[in-house]
């Protein structure tokens, strides 16, 4: 859990009973999102005590009255909003409801940095025989991937570019390709983070040079870099009509040329989390093999190992992308 000093501890607390309409979890693997560093030491602070972690994978250990449809020892990896279906977002946004979000485990309420979890049966989404538990905790943020591709409008024949070679943008590289898309360029000013990417999509070092490798300006760019700076930046290298999707989160505002945007008539739009679709979708494609995942994880460590992967991950210097914490070691 989160320590005053907002570093992570491992604290022994009493085993959680789930309550009506919930599940107990043993947790598997819980993923390291980029948003949970935002959370201890930046723009989006949430309190000490608090249990971190909306990427995992699990099994299920205990039912709470009124739940049916799981049995003990199901495989399962959890969608983290709980929509309330009455705000305007749930009509058709269901993944923005404030109210859901504040409910999701890891955002809301303790989350998936745990040897067990409570969560509301209506989370829950089972995992098939062909995805094991390890891919079952990269689901949440591939269906993240799968989202901002979807939002995006890219087919087949577009020319895309994805900035940002975090764990987030490789991923929606992998996505894009898997989808058809061979027009890609993977952004990546970093030279460690370019080479590691290179192993699964083509990369370039900057937009000149992946508009100059495409021969035509951009039909879609899907900025991953937190910069919100990178998304109005891109606005010289796109056709008149692009889509710029920015999928990063940053805490701090920006400044967008709203002139060219109306003369271009750029369609800027952001993306925050997925719907139902989207997760099935991302396991669906982690059941064919269609997007290679390991290439984007790169390092499991023991739950107790927490802070130190949270600490490197801050780092601009960390050669790691997705970091899974297992509590078994």
């Amino acid at each position: 859990m989160l320590a005053p000093d907002r570093t992570l501890v491992v604290r022994e607390v009493t085993r959680p009973d789930p309550g009506p309409g919930e599940v107990l979890l043993d947790v598997a693997y819980a993923g390291v999102c980029g948003s949970d560093l935002h959370r201890i030491y930046d723009w989006d602070p949430v309190p000490a005590g608090s249990v971190l972690g909306h990427e995992f994978s699990g099994r299920v250990a205990g039912l709470g009255a009124d739940v049916v449809g799981w049995s003990a020892g199901d495989r399962v990896t959890v969608l983290p909003v709980d929509p309330c279906g009455a705000c305007p977002a749930c009509s058709g946004r269901g993944g923005i409801c404030r109210a859901g979000l504040a409910r999701g485990p890891g955002l809301g309420r303790p989350g998936g940095y745990a040897e067990a979890v409570v969560v509301p049966a209506g989370m829950l989404v089972r995992l098939p025989d062909g995805v094991d538990d390890q891919a079952g905790a990269f689901v949440e943020p591939l269906a993240v991937a799968c989202r901002a591709v979807r939002q995006s409008g890219a087919r087949p024949g577009s020319r895309v570019a994805v900035l940002g070679g975090g764990p987030i943008g490789l991923t929606v590289a992998l996505v894009l390709r898997a989808r058809g898309a061979e027009a890609v360029r993977l952004v990546e000013p970093n030279p460690a983070r370019r080479e590691r990417a290179a192993a699964s999509a083509p990369v370039a070092e900057d937009l000149a040079v992946a508009v100059d490798e495409l021969g035509h300006p951009l039909d879609v760019v899907l900025d991953c870099t937190g910069h919100f700076a990178a998304a109005t930046g891109a606005f010289p290298f796109v056709r008149d009509g692009a889509t710029v999707v920015v999928v990063g989160l940053c805490g701090t505002p920006a400044t967008v040329d709203l002139g060219t945007l109306v003369r271009a008539e750029i369609v800027l739009r952001g993306t925050l989390a997925y719907e139902r679709q989207d997760f099935d979708a991302a396991i669906a494609a982690l059941a064919e093999g269609a997007v290679p995942w390991r290439s984007v994880v790169t390092d499991v460590r023991p739950l107790e190992q927490a802070n130190a992967v949270v600490r490197d991950l801050h780092g601009t210097a960390s050669p790691q992308l997705k970091v899974l914490l297992s509590p078994t070691g």
